[in-house]
């Protein structure tokens, strides 16, 4: 039988409607678990980071979240990942988040993360004891015969520059050393090989390696450089999902403070956690110490503004503040504190750089 448009219209309109909700449903059912937890996606962990403590502690629970683990990403690949709906959180140094926002995408910060201490550098550089690089006079007597071979996870970040750096400051120029880059936990195995001479050593493994007979500890971030915001970290996510997520970006937040001020206030027992989750021996766990201020400020962000157009990361007039790439407004701390001012006058100190 030959229906009429209005009579067809009629038919499809209830089917049509049926659809949209059954496409909607499974985001809606997948962003929720049966106890009504939110689901926030993270690339799986590899080492140091509050997440694991989170997990242990019960704190996503306590702001009705839950964490999935995505797997482990590529260097380089977090915000397109968190662009592409992969995962929702961007971690890492800050020029992570300001090269992505110069190219368009909108990531911004939430909450800081470590920072660099004497105690606790987030960067150590080892090399084998046999090798009879313990100075900078050994350095440099080596680049004069050779490229210095270094093991980093990436290039243009906190591992590459600080050690960059250090080289030129005693005469060892770029062109006489050559990255190698390798996942952190080849670089152990590559530099006892002699493979490379130096390699690039993050928590929880920098103990375990000034342990080893055969290692030697060259120096630290902090060393180098003197400074805590030389290991600021922050988080964020993109800002699609800030607007349509606030509540669980607000409990993420929370999370991550709460990690904070237990790891800086329990080293020891963060030992003995990481040292159940990586199999070592808690006396040879290295920690992170995190941000002490329960807030993002310009002081976080300026070193590495500095650092990125020194090394040319950026160009120099890239137009980007540090105020542009994070937001406070979603973290109850500091607006219980009354929204203190967070944008500093100062000019960053321009990093040497060849």
């Amino acid at each position: 039988m030959k229906r009429s448009s209005r009579e067809l219209s009629l038919f499809l309109l209830p089917l049509l409607a049926l659809s949209l909700v059954s496409c909607k449903k499974p985001k809606e059912a997948w962003r929720r678990t049966k106890d009504g937890l939110f689901v926030i996606r993270l690339a799986t962990p590899t080492g140091y980071s509050e997440d694991q403590i989170a997990d242990n502690l019960g704190y996503w629970k306590d702001e009705k979240l839950q964490v999935e683990y995505v797997g482990v990403l590529n260097p380089g690949t977090a915000i397109p990942a968190a662009l592409s709906g992969k995962v929702d959180v961007v971690g890492g140094h800050p020029n992570t988040i300001i090269k992505a926002r110069l190219a368009g995408a909108k990531i911004t910060a939430v909450v800081n993360g470590m920072v660099d201490d004497e105690d606790n550098p987030h960067i150590v550089y080892h090399v084998t004891k046999r090798s009879g690089l313990h100075t900078p006079e050994s350095f440099l007597a080596l680049a004069s015969t050779r490229k210095i071979k270094v093991a980093v996870s990436a290039r243009n970040g906190c591992s590459d520059w600080y050690f960059d750096e250090w080289l030129l400051d005693h005469g060892i120029k770029e062109g006489q050393i050559d990255w190698q880059i390798m996942p952190a936990k080849q670089q152990l195995e590559a530099l006892s090989q002699g493979l490379v001479d130096v390699v690039t050593t993050h928590p929880p493994f920098i103990k375990a390696a000034d342990a080893d007979p055969n290692f030697h500890r060259v120096l630290s971030s902090f060393d180098i450089l003197h400074d805590p915001a030389a290991g600021a970290s922050v988080r964020g996510f993109t800002d699609k999902f800030i607007k349509e997520n606030p509540e669980a970006v607000a409990g993420f937040v929370r999370v991550y403070m709460r990690v904070h001020e237990w790891s800086n206030a329990h080293p020891d027992s963060a030992r003995i956690l990481f040292g159940k989750l990586f199999n070592l021996p808690p006396e040879q766990v290295s920690i992170f110490s995190f941000n002490p201020r329960r807030w993002i400020d310009d002081s976080d962000i300026n070193a590495w503004l500095a650092r990125q157009i020194a090394h040319k990361d950026i160009k120099p007039d890239a137009k980007i503040k540090a105020s542009d790439i994070y937001t406070n407004e979603y973290n109850v701390y500091w607006i219980e504190a009354g929204r203190p001012n967070t944008t500093l006058a100062a000019t960053p100190i321009p990093v040497k750089q060849e």
